[in-house]
């Protein structure tokens, strides 16, 4: 089955399923009152730096929406890092090659990752419709778009895009587009100045973060770019 065609499915499942107001949001974004009972009956961890964590049952038992939250709210896994990043004071002036890296502390663990990648369909549509009238998305959630290759979020970051203030823009949003792009080889971004520019010899692996000067002409290239990616990949191709 097409990935458009099940997302369609999806789509009139929860709005069944979750009945509200007319213009109100068919779904509970990011609320899970049995995910606040778990965490609330869950025993804190031992040590500070350690985090609450759901018995396997537990988890087993929670909704995509209650997964989508415990993963990105709730992380479990206490990442060691002798290297802190610190955010430019420029950065919205800038178009970055890859996302912000994360310092020490808390990020989601291994059974998170898998529990929304086994429910990837259902994650994006989650993601894609919660976002979609908000004026920001955190870096975790823009990561969980590139790792999930979630083009079905494009036309939602577009708007978030375009409803911020021009000299507070997260260009960062454009890094996911570039990154869904990227890492499907979208011949037309792959034969971009830009492509070339941020993604080139030197930089094989990607990991190296490159930047360019934000312009409306690059801007503009990448939204373009995104949107006729998003068409194609809407299309089953």
């Amino acid at each position: 089955m097409r990935p458009f065609t099940f997302l369609g499915i999806l789509a009139v499942f929860f709005c069944f399923a979750f009945k509200g107001n007319p213009g109100e949001s068919p779904l509970p974004c990011f609320s899970s009152p049995r995910l606040n009972a778990l965490m609330n009956k869950t025993p804190k961890p031992k040590e500070e730096w350690e985090a609450k964590k759901l018995s396997e049952a537990d988890l087993a038992s929670l909704d995509v929406m209650a997964l989508v939250i415990y993963a990105h709210h709730f992380p479990e896994q206490y990442y060691q890092s002798c290297s802190r990043y610190s955010r430019a004071a420029d950065e919205s002036e800038k178009i970055h090659s890859i996302l912000p890296r994360k310092g020490e502390g808390l990020t989601m663990s291994f059974r998170q990752w898998e529990s929304l990648k086994k429910n990837r369909d259902s994650v994006m549509y989650i993601i894609s419709h919660c976002f979609e009238n908000e004026a920001g998305i955190s870096d975790d959630y823009k990561q969980t778009i590139v790792n999930l290759a979630g083009y079905e979020a494009i036309p939602t970051l577009k708007k978030i895009l375009e409803r911020q203030p021009q000299k507070l823009k997260d260009t960062y949003i454009l890094t996911v587009l570039m990154l869904l792009m990227k890492n499907d080889q979208y011949a037309p971004f792959i034969a971009t100045e830009l492509y070339k520019a941020l993604y080139n010899e030197e930089n094989k692996d990607f990991r190296k973060e490159m930047t360019v000067a934000l312009t409306n002409k690059r801007r503009d290239e990448i939204l373009a770019l995104a949107g006729a990616y998003y068409e194609l990949k809407k299309a089953g191709k």
